[in-house]
């Protein structure tokens, strides 16, 4: 595909990756970042950023994307505190496991099932762990 560029939708959303093994690469807002087993990063599509991993690497990780202002508003106001690298609680990295475990076994098969994940991830593990207020 050299000299294609890909085109996503216009709708916005963030992923949230937590590596479990190996190591990545993250370049952010004209900044590199090594992402290490054990830390999450956590990003805004569209931005400008671009994580990779290098030739004969190793990087294991589950992810987890989200769409929807108040996913957005949660996630702007943690990178705007903490930057793209999160260093989570070992209790917060099991909920964000658990969660990325019942999306994709199809536990989000019913209607506002995938809501109700997402938002055990935003309000309940993330909110927690950074104190953020909610919206009224």
């Amino acid at each position: 595909m050299t000299g294609m560029a890909c085109k996503r939708g216009q709708t916005p959303f963030t992923v949230l990756q937590h590596t479990i093994g190996g190591a990545g690469n993250l370049r952010y807002e004209n900044r590199s970042y090594r992402v290490r087993e054990g830390e999450t990063l956590l990003v805004l599509v569209p931005h400008n950023h671009r994580y990779w991993l290098e030739q004969n690497g190793r990087w294991e990780f589950f992810w987890i994307s989200m769409n929807g202002d108040e996913a957005l508003r949660i996630h702007k106001a943690i990178l705007a505190t903490t930057g793209p690298i999160l260093n989570l609680k070992p209790e917060t990295i099991e909920r964000l496991a658990d969660c990325s475990l019942r999306l994709i076994s199809g536990g989000a098969d019913a209607p506002g099932s995938a809501s109700a994940i997402a938002y055990r991830v935003g309000d309940g593990a993330l909110r927690r762990c950074f104190r953020l207020a909610s919206c009224s």
